[in-house]
């Protein structure tokens, strides 16, 4: 229901390259194949029950893995690279424009060492 309101309100826009990024009560794989077909980009947060059956590691043992650990799979039905990592939770994206490359580690601040890591 979502993505087809969010489909009405793309097609007004004027015709040239857009970059879309929608929260996760919104997407879904066949959005992502639709903005596709619309000539435009998206990136995406993914609920893990939208993901069809991306072989992606599941949230609950994503959770035990320190944070960092990052698993990503080619959802071939809608040619959609999709990715998921353990952060303060477990985000899973589908950034299609761009996949996982390159990796950067980024600074993080601990409060434990009053320091950033």
């Amino acid at each position: 229901m979502g993505g087809s309101v969010l489909i009405d309100l793309l097609i007004e826009l004027p015709a040239q390259e857009f970059h879309v990024f929608t929260g996760n009560l919104f997407t879904s794989l066949a959005l992502m194949s639709e903005l596709r077909v619309m000539g435009m980009h998206g990136t995406d947060t993914l609920r893990a029950n939208r993901l069809a059956k991306c072989p992606l590691t599941p949230p609950q043992a994503m959770k035990k893995q320190p944070r960092g650990t990052m698993d990503h799979q080619l959802e071939t039905t809608s040619n959609t690279v999709i990715v998921r990592w353990n952060d303060n939770s477990v985000v899973t994206v589908a950034p299609p424009a761009y996949g996982v490359q390159p990796l950067q580690k980024a600074k993080r601040w601990s409060r434990e060492k009053k320091n950033s890591l």
